[in-house]
């Protein structure tokens, strides 16, 4: 599987000095996937020559995409601390609350940054 090979090639083998660095990494390592790496049980063709055997006329811009860090768009988004560099942070569930206000409030910031529907 991709999460098998990436644990394999990337995680595996690398290491980060800081978020900045693991995000230049990651956009390397994802130009080298889609563009250079043969996959084998693609009879050795790279996404890309995959890609444009089937779509002739396909930029190959469409697997040049930009990294991004859904983590910090994520906290922006839900109006979280940013994390200090180097920690992991993982956002702590509100206490059990009766208040109403509360529990609306919080599902209503979950729904509007998902697109799933949350039923009451």
């Amino acid at each position: 599987s991709f999460h098998s090979t990436v644990e394999a090639e990337f995680f595996d083998l690398e290491s980060f000095d800081s978020r900045k660095e693991f995000f230049r990494k990651v956009q390397a390592y994802q130009y080298f996937y889609n563009f250079v790496r043969p996959n084998f049980s693609k009879a050795g063709k790279t996404p890309l020559q995959i890609i444009l055997e089937d779509r002739p006329y396909t930029s190959p811009e469409v697997l040049n995409f930009p990294v991004y860090d859904l983590d910090a768009l994520f906290r922006q988004k839900m109006e979280l601390p940013a994390i200090k560099s180097g920690d992991q942070y993982v956002h702590k569930l509100p206490e059990k609350t009766n208040n109403l206000s509360l529990q609306t409030e919080v599902l209503k910031k979950i729904k509007n940054t998902t697109h799933l529907t949350i039923q009451q």
